[in-house]
């Protein structure tokens, strides 16, 4: 399973979103890209196993920006971090057929549950095969 985030790790909610997903999946391929255009062509490139695009916008204008690319997600399972809980932005976020929302100003504790529950799901379904 990959990891691939798209946060601007020089502010304070992308350092912190960094420092828990190292902590939570250290032996994992995370990956982490602060620029729009670096984690598009990311996305573009063959990707090989599951992937999860962790996205996280500060602001409408971020996530305007994923939404310009949110063709290159059509095959990826999408959690995304919102700025606000207003009407509009998480009507825009929704676009995005996210499996999953929380917003900047949670501790990201949710987030990690949902990864560690798609990343087991992910184990069995090795198994299986």
């Amino acid at each position: 399973m990959r990891f691939l985030c798209y946060a601007n790790t020089s502010r304070r909610e992308g350092k912190r979103l960094r420092a828990v997903m190292k902590e939570s999946f250290p032996r994992e391929g995370t990956e982490f890209y602060r620029a729009l255009g670096t984690f598009s062509s990311r996305l573009s490139q063959p990707r090989g196993e599951k992937t999860i695009a962790l996205l996280l916008a500060l602001s409408a204008r971020d996530l305007y920006h994923i939404l310009a690319v949110a063709h290159l997600l059509n095959d990826v399972a999408v959690l995304l971090v919102l700025p606000d809980r207003k009407k509009g932005t998480l009507a825009h976020g929704h676009s995005l057929r996210p499996r999953f929302i929380t917003y900047a100003d949670s501790d990201f504790s949710d987030l990690i549950a949902v990864l560690n529950r798609m990343k087991r799901r992910e184990e069995r379904t090795k198994e299986i095969r």
